[in-house]
């Protein structure tokens, strides 16, 4: 499918492939992230794109996993490690969505 950035723009303010005004959900938007709806607060997921749910899950596991193996292995009595990890995932989860915001995938 070629589509024209007039029709990008056409199908992102098309209020039903908005759900709780918040999530953008288009099958015939080839993006992977647009614009949120107040354009000066980021870009969100294209949640009807097929590598949209895998990124998702992907910032998910960067952000949890690191946090559950802390506590898994109890190094959270030291008091520096939940606040190291916590900064390092948050900044490892704004990494990937930085990375992500860069992407042409169609």
């Amino acid at each position: 499918m070629n589509i024209q950035p007039k029709e990008y723009s056409e199908l992102w303010r098309d209020p039903c492939n908005w759900r709780l005004y918040i999530f953008y959900v288009c099958r015939e938007d080839p993006r992977l992230m647009v614009p949120k709806r107040l354009r000066v607060t980021g870009l969100t997921l294209n949640f009807a794109h097929p590598k949209a749910i895998l990124l998702f899950l992907g910032l998910l596991a960067v952000v949890l996993v690191p946090i559950t193996i802390v506590n898994a292995i109890d190094l959270s009595t030291l008091p520096w490690v939940p606040t190291v990890t916590i900064t390092l995932s948050v900044l490892a989860a704004l990494a990937l969505t930085w990375w992500a915001s860069k992407l042409r995938i169609k």
